[in-house]
C-alpha cells in the first residue's frame, strides 16, 4: 500500500512538473513574438473592404508585402500596417487572416537583407502569394518591386528588414510614411547606402528634409571655418566622416552635426579629432555644448 501511496505522489510530482514547463515555454514565446489579436472568422466572400471592417482597420493604413517573417511564418505576404498610439498592428493577410502587436520602437531600425533571387511572382514558389484572391493580388502588386519582365523580381534590389518583418522597398517606403518620424531618428545599416536612395525604399519628402539638413550643417561648418587652410579642412572632414561613421548607436545625426559646427566654430580641431576615438570624451564634449 505504502509503496503504490509513493508511485502515486512520483507520477502527481512528473504531472505538476510537465504543467510547469508547458507554462513557462509559453511566457517564453510570449515575450519571443509579437502579441497577437484574437482571429476573426473571414468567409471567401468577403473581399477587402469588408476585412478591414471586421478588424476595425482604422482609415490611416498602409498596404505592404511581407517578404519574409519567421515570426508570422509567412513568405510573400501581404499586410496591412498602421500605428495606435506606441505600438503599431500588422494585419497579416494569410488564409485567416490576424492581427499582430509590435513594438513602435523596433520599427525604428532599419537593416537590409541579401539581395532578390526570385524568378517568378505568380504562386508557384510562394504559397502565401498564390492562396491570395485577385482582387488582393492586383491591390498588393505595387509593393513588390518587380523588373519590366513579366513575374519577375529585380535580383539587383535589397530587401529591408523593419520590426520584426522584411520588406520589399516599396513596401518600406510605406512603413516610413506610417512612422512619420525624420531619417535622423533612424538606426540604418544596410549593404549599400546608395542603392537605397535608388530603389525608392525612403519617401521622397523624408529624402528632401534629410538632405537640406545636411547641406544646413555643411554650409554652417564652412561659415565657422572661414580662415582654415584646405589641408587643415581635409583632416576636419576626415575626422568628421568617422565620427558619423562611429557612433551611430550612441549619437543620433542631429546631435553629430550639432558637435561638429560648435567645434568647427570654435576652431578646436584637436578635440575634434580626438572625439572620433574617445568617446567618453566625445560625451564630454556634448555636455559642455548643451551647457551653453
Amino acid at each position: 500500500m505504502a509503496s503504490s501511496l509513493i508511485i502515486l505522489a512520483v507520477l502527481v510530482a512528473l504531472f505538476a512538473i510537465v504543467l510547469f514547463a508547458i507554462w513557462l515555454k509559453g511566457k517564453q514565446l510570449d515575450k519571443q513574438y509579437p502579441d497577437t489579436e484574437e482571429k476573426v472568422t473571414i468567409s471567401k466572400d468577403d473581399n477587402f473592404e469588408a476585412i478591414l471592417k471586421k478588424f476595425e482597420v482604422p482609415e490611416e493604413h498602409y498596404k505592404i508585402v511581407i517578404s519574409q517573417a519567421r515570426t508570422y511564418n509567412v513568405v510573400n505576404c501581404p499586410a496591412v500596417i498602421w500605428k495606435e498610439e506606441d505600438k503599431v498592428k500588422v494585419l497579416v493577410l494569410k488564409s485567416q487572416p490576424f492581427v499582430a502587436v509590435e513594438e513602435w520602437e523596433d520599427f525604428l531600425y532599419i537593416t537590409s537583407s541579401p539581395f532578390v533571387n526570385f524568378r517568378q511572382f505568380d504562386g508557384t514558389e510562394f504559397p502565401d502569394w498564390a492562396k491570395q484572391t485577385q482582387e488582393i493580388k492586383d491591390l498588393f502588386l505595387p509593393y513588390v518591386e518587380m523588373t519590366a519582365a513579366p513575374g519577375g523580381i529585380d535580383r539587383t534590389r535589397q530587401q529591408y528588414w523593419a520590426g520584426t518583418i522584411c520588406v520589399y522597398a516599396p513596401s518600406l517606403t510605406q512603413i516610413l510614411l506610417m512612422m512619420g518620424k525624420p531619417l535622423s531618428d533612424y538606426e540604418i545599416t544596410v549593404d549599400n547606402p546608395m542603392r537605397m536612395r535608388e530603389d525608392g525604399s525612403i519617401p521622397s519628402e523624408l529624402l528632401s528634409q534629410h538632405d537640406a539638413e545636411k547641406r544646413a550643417a555643411a554650409e554652417q561648418a564652412a561659415v565657422s571655418a572661414k580662415g582654415t587652410s584646405a589641408k587643415e579642412m581635409d583632416a576636419v572632414w576626415e575626422a568628421i566622416r568617422r565620427l558619423e561613421n562611429q557612433n551611430k548607436e550612441d549619437i543620433s545625426a542631429e546631435d553629430i552635426n550639432k558637435l561638429n559646427a560648435y567645434l568647427l566654430s570654435e576652431k578646436r580641431y584637436e578635440d575634434l579629432e580626438r572625439s572620433t576615438k574617445d568617446k567618453e570624451f566625445q560625451k564630454e564634449l556634448l555636455k559642455e555644448m548643451n551647457s551653453k
